[in-house]
């Protein structure tokens, strides 16, 4: 009994124990569990504080960004105005030159801008023939001269640009049915010094010279200039792209001067066949006028010209007042007969010698304008040996030597090209404009027009 008991006891003492473990265990799980939420609980405080840290900074960040580009912004604004505040002022002190094909003006007396800032070009207004046509002696003594428009105010080009000339000049325009006249008086204080050199025809020799420039198709970029020296001797040059020269053109005028003691006159008549323009009832021209002192080394113009615009026709003054002129029907013929004897020595009695052999030819050339802009050109039997040849170049350098054209059928076909591609293309070539070069080969640049406008 005694043992059962203890027995029973026994069992009793371990169920208690069981229980005791069983509590113990339950509580650990508790405490464990609780660990883990307060764990847990601190992470998410943890994260929620980050996510709102990150979300302050990205925040910062934003505004900060927006702050630097709105001072970019007003940085590049303000610098932009003041660029803008930079180019209205030098725009306001300083012209703006033209577009191609639009008109610089320049002022009449041509020293310095006119009102406005605009520089004006000065016009002269020709005066139709109501006598007889004037006699070409140098002597502008016709009624008609006399009532005719002064072009005076010339303005030095060289060497003192700008300048008022050393001597005084005038010029007048009358013009007929068949021709336009130009009187030049050039007054000189010493006319003991006048330079008068004689020379051949297109020579430029160191003299003083009057030119008159005529623009007859007012396109600003064609020319034909006509100039004499006061020994009489004339050159005729013809102008194109505007500063480009052709010194091999040759044309049919007349001229005479005179020397007394208040200078020196130059009397011209130039046929309108010479010239090339359009029939409109009234027509307007480009014109200027040079002088050329020898002993000053002086040229004035009356359209005045800076040698920094690199533009001579374009710059030129109007001729108005000219109407109703017909552009008249070129006809040109140049013929020639040739007459040849051959001796050399032979046989006697060959049935065929003859010790005098004598044998002739003719032939000749036609131009007949057909149209302001169409010239027919027929050349029968041509005889190139009466022509002055194309001079021979050596060919030093690897560019092709140009030289000038001799024979009348290339100075005109060269003409013809050169005035037809400006008139229709319209296209303003390098100011060394090139021709005539082989197929590939170096360009050869023309000369400049400036070197043979000041002599």
């Amino acid at each position: 009994m005694r043992a059962e008991e203890i027995y029973r006891t026994g069992l009793h003492i371990d169920e208690q124990a069981n229980k005791g473990r069983g509590g113990v265990r339950k509580t650990g799980e508790v405490r464990t569990r609780g660990r883990r939420a307060r764990k847990q609980a601190t992470a998410r405080k943890r994260t929620t504080a980050a996510a709102a840290a990150g979300r302050q900074a990205t925040a910062t960040a934003t505004a900060a960004k927006q702050t630097t580009t709105t001072a970019a912004v007003a940085k590049r604004t303000t610098a932009t105005a003041v660029m803008a505040m930079a180019a209205g002022l030098c725009l306001s002190m300083a012209p703006v030159p033209p577009a191609f094909g639009q008109e610089q003006e320049t002022q009449q007396s041509g020293v310095g801008p006119a009102a406005g800032g605009a520089r004006r070009p000065p016009v002269l207004q020709a005066t139709r023939l109501a006598g007889d046509e004037p006699s070409i002696d140098g002597v502008l003594d016709e009624a008609d001269w006399a009532t005719a428009m002064a072009a005076g105010d010339f303005v030095v080009f060289q060497p003192n640009e700008g300048e008022a000339p050393s001597q005084r000049t005038e010029a007048r325009v009358l013009y007929g049915d068949d021709a336009v006249y130009v009187g030049l008086r050039a007054f000189d204080t010493a006319p003991d010094s006048i330079e008068a050199r004689l020379a051949r025809r297109d020579e430029d020799p160191h003299s003083d010279w009057l030119d008159v420039v005529i623009d007859s198709y007012h396109d600003r970029r064609t020319a034909f200039r006509f100039a004499v020296n006061p020994a009489g001797v004339k050159r005729d040059i013809y102008m194109y792209d505007d500063v480009q020269e052709d010194v091999s053109w040759d044309a049919v005028w007349d001229v005479a001067t005179t020397t007394d003691s208040e200078g020196w006159t130059a009397e011209f008549r130039i046929p309108y066949s010479q010239l090339r323009f359009d029939g409109a009832a009234r027509q307007t021209w480009g014109i200027n006028f040079v002088r050329t002192i020898a002993r000053h080394l002086e040229v004035s113009l009356w359209a005045p010209i800076s040698r920094g615009d690199g533009a001579l026709v374009s710059r030129f003054g109007h001729l108005e007042g000219l109407q109703n002129l017909s552009p008249p029907r070129r006809l040109e013929a140049l013929p020639y007969s040739l007459l040849r004897m051959e001796s050399a020595p032979g046989e006697a009695a060959n049935p065929f010698y003859d010790p005098r052999d004598f044998s002739s030819t003719v032939g000749g050339d036609v131009k007949y304008g057909l149209t302001t802009d169409l010239t027919l050109d027929v050349t029968i039997n041509p005889d190139f040996g009466q022509a002055s040849q194309t001079s021979a170049a050596p060919r030093c350098r690897r560019t092709w030597p140009v030289g000038p054209r001799g024979r009348p059928r290339n100075l005109q076909a060269s003409l013809a090209a050169r005035t037809t591609t400006d008139r229709l293309l319209r296209v303003r070539p390098p100011f060394s404009a090139h021709r005539d070069n082989p197929p590939g080969s170096r360009s050869q640049p023309c000369p400049s027009g400036f070197r043979r406008w000041i002599g």
